[in-house]
């Protein structure tokens, strides 16, 4: 059988990320695949910290490059070497240099409004493709001093609910090493106090 392809890369330019507060129905462990089994949370809605992600991605990009196209393969007469292929998945460059968590109330009596929030914030990540690649588990720091490539959704796990207010809306700002510069918003949620 002839290979598949040929296909060349899909290199893109990042132009947009977002976010958005999903609750599973259960405790989150960070080596369990949960992503396939989450609900986004609407403004004000309640969520409980071992339960809730934080999903960060890539909503807009720019093509910089794709030159060429699958060749079809399929031959009519013998439907036997018929096979289907997929090009590579699109990817940057483009690496993360920092991420900053604050909120828009007081966390706690330490972490006040507008205070840093990545001391209670672990992120989860794949290493690889996001279908098949290994899950890791992180704290902010350790991940932006392993430059990573900005490309992937990461998921980002508060390790502590809220002791002061209940109800926050996050922003989360994220510099890439190009100089872009995102500042992202959740909608607002309500954590039970403890």
């Amino acid at each position: 059988m002839p290979p598949c392809g040929p296909f060349d890369d899909f290199l893109y330019e990042i132009l947009n990320i977002e976010s958005r507060i999903v609750a599973t129905g259960y405790d989150i462990k960070p080596e369990w695949h949960w992503h396939s089994s989450v609900t986004e949370l609407g403004d004000g809605e309640k969520a409980v910290v071992e339960r809730m992600l934080i999903e960060v991605y890539v909503s807009d990009l720019k093509k910089l490059e794709f030159t060429n196209v699958a060749r079809n393969r399929i031959n009519i007469a013998f439907i036997s070497n018929a096979f289907a292929c997929s090009p590579q998945a699109p990817y940057t460059k483009e690496k993360i240099s920092s991420i900053l968590v604050t909120s828009d109330s007081d966390y706690s009596a330490e972490i006040t409004a507008g205070r840093s929030l990545n001391s209670v914030i672990q992120i989860v990540y794949n290493e690889g493709s996001e279908i098949d690649g290994k899950k890791l588990v992180s704290d902010l720091d350790q991940f932006i001093k392993n430059t990573p490539t900005a490309g992937h959704v990461l998921q980002l796990r508060l390790l502590v609910p809220p002791t002061l207010n209940s109800l926050h809306s996050l922003r989360i700002v994220l510099k890439l090493d190009s100089g872009k510069y995102f500042e992202i918003y959740t909608k607002p949620v309500t954590f039970a106090i403890v």
